[in-house]
């Protein structure tokens, strides 16, 4: 999997994704970042290894972890 750390930028200026049914806000940088992955335009790690398709699996903590849960941000 590929992992996306928090990608910086207005927390303001959002846009809406559909995960799992689910719609959820996240900032114009992460989505840009999402669909560069989607559009597989994003540079590949040596550590992907030699194969020409990108991961199947993203992990972003902006979408993975509750930002507004204190607790499970820290965990």
């Amino acid at each position: 999997y590929v992992a996306l750390s928090y990608v910086w930028g207005d927390p303001n200026d959002t846009t809406d994704i559909m995960v799992n049914g689910h719609t959820i806000p996240i900032t114009v940088n992460l989505a840009s970042a999402l669909n560069a992955f989607r559009s597989n335009i994003l540079p590949k790690s040596e550590a992907w290894g030699s194969s020409d398709q990108l991961p199947e699996r993203l992990w972003a903590d902006a979408i993975s972890i509750n930002q507004n849960d204190l607790q499970e941000r820290n965990h």
